[in-house]
């Protein structure tokens, strides 16, 4: 019987700990992550994206290639990871406007980071984007921010890699399968592409102050996680 009831506060003693994983800051100086005790911590983490929507992995069901669930943390833990760089996606929080904030998707992002502090793994928030916009064959922004473009210059994709390239009837989204047909890198020399990211960093039509508002959305959210970085 003590035995027992020695595994069970053992049990209970780790769970407790993993909820609250010690705070980190980032000293400015160095650059490095300090933990409460003043120790500089080193982290070893994978990292999770799933650039789709829901812009998220299956929290639930286990699946080899996209999911994210108790078991793949159990085997994370095991393997000695504790950190996640973990996709946050723009589009995920703002779909439609910058004022439209998806609730049910910063829901499941939480639930996410929460599956992962129980497991003892903090989590890296990473705003992710290749080549700018589903429209020019990667992601990052949201559509309704890529169509700020000249119109132009948005129908010109993907010149002057190529004169035209195969598009979705529905959605106006390149195929998947023509996108692939080249190495994406090849992508960000696209006149689309260029003046997208110019667009903003020189906060054209306030598509920077739009980003801000997102990153403002996500820090308000998780301000009070110890195990966010």
């Amino acid at each position: 019987m003590l035995h027992i009831i020695y595994l069970v506060f053992s049990s209970f003693f780790i769970l407790h700990s993993y909820s609250e994983l010690s705070p980190i800051q980032i000293d400015p100086l160095t650059q490095h992550f300090i933990d409460e005790y003043g120790r500089v911590r080193i982290f070893h983490g994978v990292n999770v994206v799933y650039k789709l929507p829901p812009f998220l992995p299956n929290l639930t069901d286990f699946d080899p290639q996209n999911s994210l669930t108790n078991d793949d943390l159990n085997n994370l833990h095991q393997w000695g990871f504790n950190v996640i760089r973990f996709y946050t996606s723009w589009m995920g929080v703002n779909p439609t406007s910058e004022t439209e904030i998806n609730q049910q998707y910063l829901s499941q992002l939480s639930k996410a980071v929460q599956m992962m502090e129980d497991k003892g793994i903090y989590a890296l928030l990473d705003v992710h984007q290749d080549v700018f916009s589903r429209y020019f064959c990667g992601e990052g922004v949201p559509d309704w921010v890529a169509k700020k473009l000249d119109d132009d210059v948005f129908k010109s994709f993907p010149m002057p890699v190529a004169t035209n390239i195969t598009r979705e009837p529905d959605t106006g989204y390149p195929t998947l399968e023509a996108c692939l047909a080249r190495p994406f890198f090849q992508y960000y020399i696209t006149q689309a592409v260029m003046d997208g990211f110019h667009m903003l960093y020189t906060n054209q039509h306030g598509v920077l102050d739009s980003f801000a508002s997102f990153w403002r959305t996500i820090a308000s959210t998780f301000a009070n996680r110890s195990s966010v970085l």
